[in-house]
């Protein structure tokens, strides 16, 4: 049962980032393997998030705050780049 509410916690983490502007894109990098079922996409999948942020410290509270991250099902690690705007 506690899988299934850190997957719902996911979920709400996902729309409350969509809902304040912050995410810009999500998904699995690894399709061919999940897809297969050669790994198990909870434990080893990596996975792409796109935020768009003011600073890092923001970055950081909003990706350690990820239901996956925070129950130790993943280690989210943040890159930063900047995307200049005209």
């Amino acid at each position: 049962m506690k899988d299934k509410a850190v997957i719902l916690k996911y979920y709400a983490w996902g729309v409350a980032l969509k809902d304040m502007g912050n995410l810009i894109l999500e998904g699995f990098t690894y399709f061919d393997l999940t897809s297969s079922g050669k790994v198990n996409p909870i434990y080893h999948t990596p996975v792409f998030i796109m935020l768009k942020v003011a600073s890092r410290e923001l970055t950081q509270d909003r990706a350690f705050k990820h239901s996956f991250h925070s129950h130790g099902f993943r280690n989210n690690m943040i890159y930063s780049m900047k995307i200049p705007t005209k």
